[in-house]
């Protein structure tokens, strides 16, 4: 199978460069790199110029559209059957490509699969393997995301990263332009709705998600009342529990920080009016508001994170 490696990027040179090496430096042999980028960026073009591969391929594109729209971009120039997306400020271990190709190999019917893998999550507080918890025979996407039963973060994870999908669900479902933040999340929920997709994880860790709190992305930023109007537009996709966990967790955590203790009461209706909150559920919600984020990130820590050190891409197994 020949798989297509889409790279949407706009202004961050030096992350690219490292991205686009790890993805020529796969084991796999039957791919190419796309690099869209999302605007006029001559830094950008300049560094990619001289790379001299003929397995890369870049566009820049006339106006700056978001990074959904460069996906897009990349998948309608992939030659692939199969899409590997990569985010520019992340990178992949060497057999990220083969390990998640081989998979698909040994399943039948694999034009509904998705396969994701284990990454690691490398910041200012050192590195952690995530997901905890990999996804259950029959476990839909909401419910495996949001319908948590750990008490912290990193049990569940979809990333962006880490997705290998056929494309021709991509080309059906498309990445929405509109959406800003929850972006793989929402293609998963509208991949479900067209395709019954099952998602298959490689066990190891494959990908490094380079986290960073002071770095401006999209997953820093919260806004918790547009990512409100956003859930509510998949309610009919997701359980009622799904539903409470992603309302009194990942919303509560966005309005905690930002300090908006107006959306105390709203997030409580939302989450018992139309979904079925658990008792850790709750838990966590109170924490967010009555315990400082700092205590909350030690206590994490203690219980789950390894020592820091360095990342490298040569300690990961093959």
């Amino acid at each position: 199978m020949f798989i297509s490696v889409v790279i949407p990027t706009r202004n961050r040179t030096e992350l690219l460069k490292r991205a686009v090496a790890s993805a020529l430096a796969q084991t796999y042999e039957r791919f190419e790199v796309i690099v869209v980028v999302d605007g006029p960026d001559d830094s950008t073009v300049g560094a990619l110029s001289p790379m001299g591969d003929s397995r890369l391929r870049w566009t820049e594109l006339p106006e700056s559209r978001g990074g959904n729209h460069a996906r897009n971009i990349g998948c309608r120039m992939a030659k692939g059957e199969w899409i590997a997306f990569l985010d520019d400020d992340d990178e992949w271990f060497p057999e990220k490509l083969s390990r998640q190709a081989a998979l698909v190999a040994e399943c039948k019917n694999p034009e509904s699969l998705v396969v994701s893998c284990r990454f690691l999550v490398g910041g200012r507080a050192g590195q952690s393997t995530r997901p905890r918890r990999l996804i259950e025979e029959g476990e839909s996407v909401g419910d495996y995301l949001y319908d948590r039963r750990s008490l912290f973060d990193g049990e569940t994870s979809l990333n962006t990263s880490t997705l290998l999908v056929p494309k021709k669900i991509v080309e059906e479902v498309q990445f929405s332009p509109t959406v800003r933040k929850h972006q793989e999340t929402d293609f998963l929920l509208r991949a479900s709705d067209h395709y019954k997709i099952r998602v298959l994880f490689v066990k190891d860790p494959l990908a490094i998600w380079h986290w960073d709190g002071n770095r401006p992305a999209i997953t820093n930023r919260g806004d918790w009342a547009r990512s409100l109007e956003w859930i509510r537009s998949h309610r009919a996709r997701l359980s009622r529990r799904a539903y409470s966990g992603f309302v009194l967790i990942s919303l509560t955590s966005e309005a905690a920080s930002q300090g908006a203790w107006s959306a105390f009461f709203p997030i409580v209706r939302e989450a018992f009016v139309f979904g079925s909150p658990t008792l850790v559920q709750i838990f966590r919600f109170c924490c967010m508001w009555l315990m400082p984020k700092g205590l909350r990130q030690r206590i994490r820590l203690a219980v789950y994170e390894r020592s820091p050190r360095k990342l490298e891409v040569q300690d990961v197994p093959g």
